[in-house]
């Protein structure tokens, strides 16, 4: 049985190990970041709560773990909308979002513009 640590047991774990947690939670988005990452199973599995890893993770990586996760997904989308021609749709599934109109929204809040948008905007001209 694992302990959960809550945000006012910030004494229990030591700034090192804090940053090891962070960076770990990184290393793992950055191999999993197509696949469907379920945040609390995540920090369970650490043996932490939730907003105590939210907590952690702002704290050495400046966002919380839903916004890094996001960058990270919205980075690899760009390089495949700059690099293939690969449809929208399957863009959005192999960076992690089952449904194009979430993959678009996502795209559209981090980036400014659309998907769509975004690979003409930077298709040389012919």
């Amino acid at each position: 049985m694992s302990k959960q640590y809550e945000l006012e047991e910030d004494s229990l774990i030591s700034s090192h190990n804090a940053a090891q947690i962070v960076d770990y939670v990184s290393l793992y988005f950055q191999n999993h970041f197509a696949e469907d990452i379920d945040m609390a199973a995540l920090a369970q599995r650490l043996g932490f709560s939730s907003p105590y890893l939210a907590k952690i993770f702002n704290k050495y990586k400046g966002c919380t773990p839903i916004k890094y996760l996001t960058d990270l997904r919205i980075h690899h989308a760009k390089q495949l909308l700059l690099n293939t021609t690969l449809p929208i749709r399957e863009i959005g599934e192999k960076v992690g979002y089952a449904d194009q109109f979430h993959f678009s929204k996502a795209f559209r809040k981090a980036a400014g513009v659309s998907p769509s948008n975004f690979r003409s905007q930077t298709e040389e001209p012919g």
